[in-house]
């Protein structure tokens, strides 16, 4: 092998590390704000869960929701089906509290004479939108009532939707720490 075979061959073994390396460098800030974001990433057979929203959802609900003096017993056995269910199918667990929240919510809607047809209001943002006009809700637990339903959109609809039993458990406490909130109002 001649010197000049010898400088093409190293030439096209390294074309493509080299590029990938300086992308990256190029790139790595931004990629780097995005990352919070991502719900999972999957690589063959790795797989990174990224629990930001369920996070920050939790954190706003102890913010903005005040912990009741006491939880109805009601509340408890909700509760205790939930998580129970969060153990074994952690999506499932999700979208029944975000049924119980919804629940409460037509419910206030309703005792509250706040729209004509409360039926009309399921699984539409108006409720959410209906409840801090009237006050029920302050624009903090708007927010989270916000969150906590887009948190369970993604459960439902993405197909690549994995979540863990500890997320899965935050999220319940957030949307229980919500439903107590406007059972009471």
């Amino acid at each position: 092998m001649d010197w000049l075979t010898f400088a093409v061959e190293l030439t096209k073994a390294l074309a493509w590390p080299v590029t990938t390396v300086i992308v990256t460098m190029l790139f790595r800030k931004p990629l780097a704000d995005l990352i919070p974001f991502l719900k999972s990433l999957k690589y063959k057979d790795l797989e990174v869960e990224f629990s930001k929203g369920v996070e920050e959802v939790k954190q706003e609900a102890l913010v903005a929701i005040p912990q009741p003096a006491e939880i109805p017993n009601s509340e408890d056995q909700t509760r205790s089906p939930l998580a129970q269910l969060a153990e074994v199918s952690p999506r499932s667990a999700v979208l029944e509290a975000w049924r119980t929240v919804e629940s409460e919510a037509i419910a206030c809607v309703t005792r509250n004479n706040l729209a004509p047809e409360s039926d009309s209001l399921k699984g539409h943002s108006r409720i959410g939108h209906a409840l801090l006009q009237a006050g029920v809700m302050n624009k903090d637990q708007f927010k989270v009532f916000h969150r906590l339903r887009e948190l369970r959109n993604l459960a439902a609809h993405a197909d690549d939707f994995t979540l863990g039993i500890e997320d899965a458990i935050d999220y319940l406490d957030s949307a229980m720490r919500l439903a107590v909130h406007l059972r009471a109002n």
